[in-house]
């Protein structure tokens, strides 16, 4: 005679014994809960399962039967449709939230972290390395090979020849939705830049974007000067170059800015426009410089 007992405590701290008596030869089956009989069946001499409610908390009382060998569990069903598991699987699935959400909270803060570690070691490295670059760096000319884009800004492709070996870099301009200088110039594929690089690791290197080469000065000032000739055809060739040089010494590369880009609007360009060209006229200094030095 297989006889068995199992203990459920229930929500509210009350122990339910369930018991078993099963004879292997006969088959005959009872079952009792807390000294009252739930089940009686004869004949049972195969596997069999029975549903048993305790509470509201759905039992499945197993007998196997392998190669002759009886075995027993009492197991809760939690797959059945029954009021305690609908309550369990909306519970289950508030804790699943709260954990995905936990976890998506985690991850958040794990990104940001992370991203600050990097953001904070790049700009110690750029730290460390922009006294190197100033006391140990060499100057050389840059190449503007190609103009591409990232999420960051315009981004430069740039190629300069470093112990006369060619080496390849890239420049990012952050902060520019286009690909301009400093001074309001926009910068096209083939112009030339300085460039400061360590000698002992030319991949550490500073484009100087605000420093053309001469090459590059003397490109901007042949643009800006057709563009002013174009723009005022009354102007000769002297006076303009005339008004040219004293642009570049009152406001340096930016006054040439402003004579080719005298035509855009600062929607167009905002550091070098109309209105910049203008104030830059009109100004006391420039007026008086010009007419001392210039012929109109």
């Amino acid at each position: 005679m297989a006889q068995l007992t199992w203990t459920y405590v229930g929500d509210n701290g009350k122990h339910y014994n369930v018991g078993l008596f099963h004879g292997p030869n006969t088959g005959h089956l009872m079952v009792h809960c807390n000294q009252q009989v739930v089940l009686i069946d004869f004949n049972v001499l195969e596997s069999k399962s029975y549903p048993l409610f305790i509470d509201d908390e759905l039992f499945e009382l197993i007998i196997d039967n392998t190669k002759g060998q009886f075995s027993y569990g009492f197991e809760i069903n939690k797959k059945a449709d029954t009021p305690r598991n609908r309550f369990r699987k909306k519970i289950e699935k508030k804790h699943w939230r709260q954990t995905l959400i936990f976890f998506a909270i985690l991850l958040a803060i794990g990104t940001v972290f992370c991203g600050f570690v990097l953001f904070y070691n790049s700009s110690q490295k750029d730290k460390n390395l922009a006294p190197l670059l100033e006391t140990q760096g060499v100057e050389t000319v840059a190449r503007v090979d190609k103009i591409g884009g990232s999420s960051s800004g315009p981004q430069l492709q740039i190629s300069f020849v470093a112990d006369t070996h060619a080496k390849q870099g890239k420049h990012l301009l952050i902060g520019s939705s286009e690909a301009y200088t400093p001074e309001g110039f926009s910068i096209h594929e083939g112009d030339e830049f300085i460039i400061k690089y360590l000698p002992q690791d030319p991949s550490v290197f500073e484009l100087q974007i605000q420093q053309p080469s001469n090459r590059q000065l003397e490109i901007y000032r042949e643009k800006a000067m057709e563009k002013h000739m174009e723009l005022h055809p009354e102007v000769t060739a002297p006076t303009a170059l005339c008004l040219l040089e004293i642009a570049y010494e009152l406001k340096g590369l930016g006054g040439i800015a402003d004579f080719y880009n005298q035509d855009q609007s600062s929607g167009e360009n905002e550091v070098s426009n109309e209105l910049t060209y203008k104030r830059l006229i009109r100004d006391v200094p420039f007026k008086q410089e010009s007419s001392k030095r210039c012929s109109y």
